[in-house]
Order: structure tokens, then sequence, then C-alpha cells
């Protein structure tokens, strides 16, 4: 069969095999004598014609992907080529996400808004990092409001298991950007906030303490992001 294993030998002579020739370059043709059917090759046959060696695609100890890797559909054929079902995997990584911003309209097929603009940050980051294999999921959109603010990260961070929060938004040095406010009420530790790159200057990283005994005894990392585009996706890349 096409794809399965050479045979070496035909006994009872033991002949060698040494190449394969196509059904379509073959036909069958009665004998001249005894009218027994003989397969008769069209075309010359080439020495290892057809024919794949054991250790082509891949030789003993090398390595079929490296630790670290993105399991792609092609890295499953490869891992399957060789016997391999199973392998050790990290899990995914667990994000939330939220946009920021009293001017942003829901991106859930609301009508517009005078005054109000669609978020598109949140759908694009959502997309982002879903193609990047991580489990992504959108939280909402915080008001420009502190306390709420507060509240509603509070209650995400009881009820939601995450290795990671991103939000838009609301993190350089106007009026509303009070996502660094929220955060230290709530005694995140600032790691740093703002960057020396431009686009990119307002990000910051924090680190928030467990509020929930229901929760993993490990703290999830705080991540804010500028809500201007251009300035956001460079920082997320």
């Amino acid at each position: 069969m096409t794809g399965g294993r050479f045979p070496t030998a035909v006994e009872p002579d033991n002949v060698r095999l040494d190449c394969c020739v196509k059904f379509e370059d073959t036909k069958k043709v009665p004998g001249p004598y005894t009218g027994d059917e003989y397969i008769e090759i069209t075309k010359p046959a080439r020495y290892r014609q057809n024919r794949r060696s054991a250790g082509e695609d891949f030789q003993r100890h090398h390595v079929i992907m490296p630790a670290g890797t993105i399991i792609r559909p092609h890295h499953i054929m490869a891992l399957a080529s060789v016997g391999i079902t199973e392998i050790a995997v990290l899990p995914k990584l667990r994000v939330g996400l939220y946009s920021t911003g009293a001017e942003l309209l829901a991106s859930h097929g609301n009508q517009p808004v005078t005054g109000r603009v669609e978020d598109a940050n949140g759908p694009y980051i959502a997309a982002a990092l879903a193609d990047s294999g991580v489990d992504v999921e959108f939280l909402g959109i915080l008001d420009d409001d502190v306390e709420m603010m507060m509240h509603t990260l509070r209650s995400n961070l009881e009820k939601k298991d995450c290795d990671l929060i991103i939000s838009t938004g609301a993190v350089s040095t106007g009026r509303f950007d009070l996502i660094p406010s929220a955060l230290q009420r709530l005694g995140a530790h600032i790691v740093f906030h703002k960057i020396g790159i431009r686009p990119g200057h307002p990000v910051m990283f924090a680190t928030v303490p467990n509020i929930s005994p229901e929760r993993s005894d490990e703290i999830p990392f705080f991540v804010t992001i500028a809500g201007n585009s251009s300035d956001g996706t460079d920082e997320l890349s």
C-alpha cells in the first residue's frame, strides 16, 4: 500500500527489493505460452525509486520541537509520525481583559450613542492573545470612577482565577487616568509605571495581592497599556 512499510525481500527465493513501481506504470499482459497473466512495467524502474528510508524526516536524537514551542497542527503531524502521542505541556496563560473609559461603547451590537465611540482595543487585544494560544476572557469596560473600578476589580479578582489581568487606558496622568489609584487602594505593588519609548510611554506593571480565600495562593499580575491604539499595540507586542 502507498505509504506502508517497504518489504525487504520476497519468499521463497528471498529476492531483495530496492524500488517501487507505481500501479499506473504497469499493465497486465497474457503469457505467450500458458495464458497466465503477467505484469508489464511500462516505464524504466530506477534504484530506490518511490522509496523513502527510515530517518529521512527525523533522525535519532533529532529535536522534533524545542521546549517552549506553541503547539500548532504541523507539530502534531510531526509528533504523530514518530509515534509520540503524549507530551508534557504548560497550561494556557489565563488572562482577564478590561477596557476603560466612559466614552466607550460596548461591542455587543448596541446602537451608536452620541458622544461615545466603539471599543476597538478590547476586541483587538482579545483576538491577538487568543491567536497566541492564550485563554482570554473579556471582563467588560471600566467606568471613569475610582470607587467603581475598585469594586469591579475586587469582585473579579475574587471570582476569576486569572494569571494576568490586562486593562487598556486610564494609565497616564490625566484626570480620569484612575487605574493606578484604584490598584494602590487594593494594595497592589506597582513595579513600574511608564517606560522610555514612544509610542508606548504610558504602561504600568503591578502585582495584586490575593484577596480571595477561594483562589490559589498565586499572586496575579496586572498590566495596563495605553488606550491609544498605536501605543497599545506596540506595548502589547
